[in-house]
């Protein structure tokens, strides 16, 4: 038991490259699908800093790196809005309680 619990509690160390520079990361031995979600938004980091830096010719790296992670963010933030089922479920309640109000007439 004592082996499984210093598994868990052990680090794997992976390396990402993000703008031309390598980042060490550590992540929970055993939860390895992390490694594929860290390497895919690493991936997806460099494909935007390209994307500024070919069409900004000229400016600092630091500049793509802040002008990615806005545009990043912004397009978390609107999906999670858009995965916000609150409001959806709350008419949905209305209406089932319209439907008992009529059924019950």
């Amino acid at each position: 038991m004592t082996e499984q619990l210093s598994n868990k509690n052990e680090k794997l160390t992976i390396n990402v490259l993000v703008a031309g520079r390598t980042y060490s990361l550590s992540i929970d031995r055993g939860a390895e699908y992390q490694e594929e979600i860290i390497r895919k938004a690493a991936d997806k980091i460099n494909k935007k800093i390209e994307k500024y830096r070919e069409r900004f010719a000229g400016h600092d790296t630091l500049d793509f790196l802040a002008m990615s992670s806005l545009q990043l963010v912004k397009e978390l933030i609107a999906d999670q809005n858009n995965n916000d089922i609150e409001p959806l479920m709350e008419k949905i309640k209305d209406l089932n309680e319209e439907i008992d109000e009529l059924i019950e007439e």
